[in-house]
């Protein structure tokens, strides 16, 4: 996924040989954005700190920038006390703002995560229980969480032609749910795209 190889490069798998002319498979239309989010710090509860987030998040900033595909002013970078819900949810309007049809979009959340015990609306889960992520003032406050239908709805707002969504937390499995279910008549709470 991560183009980091030259503009002419020679892959070698196994005995196959591949010749891959990137320039020739890029689309000038073609940008790259990336919303990466490392809570990693949490108020008022630093015995669930886990500083290793946000080491994890700088690196696959720092791989994203060794690309020619990628450039800073496409990536945003969300950490600490900085990853309070109203700011996860506000870099994911930035990322749906950016975006067009023609691009390539990368999400990076890790947080801790945990079960619900309830299926919140829409009732979607075989389980039973929706997961959540938790913010940066999650412990403090135990309502203040990203939801995975929440997160569902807030990526099916993006129209790329690609999407790469990376949970990196306990309970991620309960993240995989399928696309586009709120484009079935149910209005999103965060309006349209003409509305922001």
């Amino acid at each position: 996924f991560l183009p980091i190889i030259s503009v002419l490069s020679t892959a070698t798998t196994g005995s196959i040989t591949q010749t891959y002319n990137i320039a020739a498979m890029e689309n000038n239309d073609t940008e790259y954005w990336a919303l990466l989010v490392a809570v990693g710090v949490y108020a008022d509860n630093t015995e669930q700190n886990r500083p290793d987030m946000q080491l994890e998040v700088d690196d696959f900033h720092a791989l994203l920038l060794q690309s020619p595909w990628w450039s800073e002013d496409h990536i945003k970078v969300i950490k600490g006390e900085d990853a309070t819900v109203t700011n996860i949810i506000a870099g994911l309007r930035w990322l749906d703002k950016m975006e067009d049809s023609n691009d390539i979009s990368v999400v990076y959340m890790t947080t801790h995560g945990f079960p619900l015990d309830v299926d919140i609306p829409p009732v979607d889960e075989a389980d039973g229980t929706d997961e959540a992520l938790v913010s940066y003032w999650g412990f403090a406050y135990p309502y203040l969480f990203i939801w995975d239908d929440e997160l569902n709805i807030l990526l099916n707002r993006l129209e790329s032609k690609g999407v790469c969504v990376i949970v990196d937390s306990c309970y991620a499995g309960g993240f995989n749910d399928p696309p586009d279910w709120n484009r079935t008549g149910i209005k999103s709470v965060f309006g349209t795209k003409s509305e922001q």
